[in-house]
């Protein structure tokens, strides 16, 4: 819902100067899927006694996105930002 509503929703609270945005917040909605995967993932982890994997798991995505990072923000700007984030999480859900 907030995919569709979201030039709507930034013109109310921001105004018009801030519509640009609202493609951003449509690329970091999906991110908020990914990261209750990977806090699913974490749950099992602990309950399972494999905690440890969570710090390695952390360490992994903290490195893939200061990498995606340097990249993306460079050729796309706020939007490299934000797929950088997606593509980080995605990896985190894809290899753990």
């Amino acid at each position: 819902m907030t995919v569709l509503l979201s030039k709507n929703i930034i013109g109310i609270l921001f105004g018009d100067p801030y519509l640009p945005s609202a493609a951003l917040l449509n690329l970091y909605i999906f991110s908020g899927v990914l990261v209750g995967f990977n806090t699913l993932s974490d749950r099992w982890y602990q309950l399972h006694n494999l905690s440890y994997l969570i710090f390695y798991k952390s360490l992994f995505g903290a490195i893939a996105n200061i990498i995606l990072n340097y990249f993306l923000i460079q050729y796309l700007g706020p939007i490299g930002a934000a797929l950088s984030t997606i593509i980080s999480l995605f990896l985190l859900s894809l290899c753990f």
